[in-house]
């Protein structure tokens, strides 16, 4: 027996609960049981409140509390297993017109609706009011369909303080004679200019539908064509743009694929990929484009268990055994353990280990959060939450320091949070995006950041902690058409598929003629960038040019580099392994790239255990030099790197990597060849700061 419920009901036949549900205990392997007693009391002849209460097998306790209406079913009033209330009213229709949280406190914050009937007495309009006062309202027709979306616009907004302006249509919907939408018109109002004019953004999207009544084509405001096909018989669909690569899926009569094609703008196939599932519809086995087969085990409650992959690796997972959710108890891959976790009777995580590694939660009553986390050191870190705001932690006290957060009491946004190293202030917009930021510095400096939006969240203008000031322009179709940030102004252009194919850069400043850049972008059927063209000026001559190939895969496999002769700068090879990861890099050219110790780039090879570690990199540089990198873990720990060694002898023969008991990496230590003494030594304090860094400026003779 996999899992069991058993129900209790009321049977007092002169009772008004006689048929309900009194008790529910479940249990899973026959063990771990969950009890769930319910009981009902009448207020009033016409409200019925029911309790649930929920005991795990350990012995914690959630109470639910709702108030329903006997009259129309609909509920009055919540109580969470945290506390929190929430408060139901309605209209004589049963409408819901107002929604309270956290009545009678601080925290209370109420969002209304207003049902109006329209002024030519043909469908109605809604009328929105969210927690700041901000109204947004709906329009609809004889069909109850949504014609219109307006949102009042916010002509000044200052701390509390907010003067609303007129409506302002967001969007409109058009249907034809069988209630199909065949148009959506976008509308969003820009900051207004020196006319104090707001420059109006349409994006208009034309839908067309096949014979089955299913949209199967639209057209966007810039004429792109984007092709949505499904026959229900053939059980194929086709998806993407008019004239470019294309995507033709195969459903099984569930609606999943099995079988996808990628194909190309003149039909061919450029990619395979296809599915198996079992009898109970669980993908099984997938076979990608390179044909690597992917499998998959699952438990009786649908959870995978075990994943075999195409380099024959094998990764674990094993689950709560008191539960159906999904709570992994302990990964493992390569016969490697890579981590535990433990849970309490409400599924919250109570213990963690990685490697040698142990971290313990405690939860104060029935939070969601935990009040205490001792670390692996044993240093303890305790939190405080709010738990009227979703239980936004309010505090943070540990061995570093203390943090203290405050929030917006309505909308829980983030206003202010303090440590011992520095404060930010925040401040919102009335649509709640973030509208200035406040640094105050340690030494007594205060930096401020602000930004503007448009009308439907579009970001307008950034004025950074320095002052400098960033514009966005937009096109009539809400594309970025410039940025500019002094006397520095980006401009783009768009190809029929809305992707960046020009980009223009000029600089006015120093009171010279403009100097500036263009960059011109080619792409593939699939929207990969092929070919980029890196210019002086507008039409000036060639800087340089880059091509790009890729595979079936998505990934790059070749890259070249050319000046405006067509001298090769710098051509590249890339190759993969079976698990798609980077094994071999070849360059050639006069202009290589340099690694971390300054070498030319010659030939790279990358090597990889089955945790995806990396094991070796071997380097050949252009001048002849040669090294090999090897990366050591620990054994305990598989994927945690404690070693680093060098076949060079102008490279540290070892690098020790230091960690201080939670696993955080503090530093490292380098030794020279020959010589026991550390040539460097780097620390890093709690607040990952460069806290020392001791360096010998020598070498012993060679």
């Amino acid at each position: 027996m996999v899992s069991r419920t058993d129900y209790s009901h009321n049977n007092e036949t002169a009772s008004r609960n006689h048929g309900s549900i009194k008790q529910q205990i479940s249990s899973v392997h026959g063990q771990h049981e969950m009890t769930m007693d319910k009981k009902r009391v009448y207020m009033d002849g016409s409200v019925c409140k029911e309790t649930a209460t929920t005991t795990s097998f350990d012995a914690h306790t959630v109470n639910i509390e709702t108030a329903t209406c006997l009259f129309t079913g609909k509920v009055l009033h919540e109580k969470d297993q945290y506390g929190n209330e929430a408060v139901f009213r309605y209209d004589t229709l049963g409408r819901l017109v107002e929604k309270t949280v956290s009545p009678r406190t601080e925290y209370e914050a109420s969002r209304k609706t207003l049902y109006a009937v329209a002024a030519d007495g043909v469908g109605y309009i809604v009328t929105e009011t969210d927690t700041k006062g901000s109204q947004t309202r709906y329009s609809t027709d004889g069909m109850e369909r949504v014609v219109r979306v307006e949102r009042q616009s916010v002509v000044h907004h200052q701390g509390t303080s907010m003067a609303v302006g007129p409506f302002q249509v967001m969007q409109e919907s058009f249907y034809n004679a069988v209630g199909q939408c065949i148009q959506v018109d976008k509308m969003d109002w820009l900051g207004q200019d020196d006319q104090n004019t707001s420059k109006q953004i349409r994006a208009v999207t034309k839908m067309e539908y096949d014979d089955w009544g299913t949209m199967c084509r639209s057209t966007d405001a810039t004429g792109t064509v984007n092709l949505v096909a499904k026959d229900p018989i053939s059980m194929i669909q086709t998806t993407g743009m008019a004239g470019k690569g294309r995507t033709e899926t195969k459903l099984n009569i569930s609606g999943k694929p099995i079988e996808v094609l990628l194909r190309k703008s003149d039909g061919a196939v450029h990619q395979r990929s296809s599915y198996m599932y079992d009898g109970w519809d669980r993908l099984i086995e997938k076979r990608d484009a390179l044909n690597r087969i992917t499998k998959y085990i699952y438990d009786s409650f649908d959870r995978v268990v075990e994943t075999l992959g195409p380099d024959d690796s094998i990764s674990k997972t094993e689950y709560a055994s008191y539960t159906s959710a999904t709570l992994p108890t302990r990964m493992e891959s390569q016969e490697k353990t890579l981590g535990k976790l433990e849970y309490d009777g409400l599924a919250r995580s109570t213990t963690k280990t990685v490697g040698k590694r142990t971290s313990v939660a405690i939860y104060d009553t029935e939070g969601p959060r935990p009040t205490q986390i001792t670390m692996a050191d044993g240093n303890q870190h305790s939190f405080s939450y709010e738990p009227a705001l979703h239980h936004a932690l309010v505090k943070r006290k540990g061995a570093e320091g203390e943090v203290a957060f405050q929030y917006d009491k309505q909308t829980s946004a983030l206003l202010r949070f303090e440590s011992e190293v520095a404060a930010v202030s925040r401040a919102y917009s009335p649509s709640g995006l973030l509208a200035e930021e406040t640094f105050e510095m340690p030494d007594g400096r205060t930096l401020s950041a602000s930004s503007t939006y448009s009308t439907a969240g579009l970001p307008c203008s950034y004025v950074d902690v320095h002052g400098h000031k960033r514009e966005i322009e937009y096109d009539g179709y809400g594309r970025v058409l410039q940025l500019t940030q002094g006397t520095v102004k980006v401009h783009f252009e768009y190809n029929q598929e809305n992707l960046v194919s020009k980009t223009s850069i000029r600089d006015d400043g120093g009171g010279q003629e403009g100097h500036g850049l263009q960059i011109q972008v080619l792409y593939n059927d699939f929207g990969h960038e092929v070919e980029r063209c890196v210019r002086h000026g507008g039409d000036g001559p060639v800087i340089y040019r880059i091509r790009r190939m890729f595979n079936v895969a998505n990934l790059i496999t070749w890259r070249i580099m050319e000046d405006a002769q067509g001298h090769v700068l710098r051509d590249e090879a890339f190759e993969y392994d079976i698990r798609d990861r980077l094994v071999s890099y070849l360059c050639k050219g006069s202009q290589s790239p340099e690694d971390e110790n300054g070498w030319k780039l010659h030939k790279q090879s990358f090597n990889f255990d089955g945790l995806d570690n990396l094991i070796q990199i071997h380097t050949s540089a252009c001048d002849g030099a040669e090294n090999t990198r090897n990366y050591l873990y620990d054994p305990e720990d598989p994927t945690k790197l404690i070693w680093i060694t060098n076949t060079n002898k102008e490279l540290p023969e070892v690098i020790d990597l230091l960690y201080d008991s939670n696993g955080c990496l503090v530093g490292h230590r380098s030794r020279l060849r020959q010589d026991p003494r550390p040539a460097s030594v780097r620390r890093i304090d709690g607040h990952k700061l460069l806290r020392c860094q001791s360096q010998r400026l020598f070498r012993s003779p060679e």
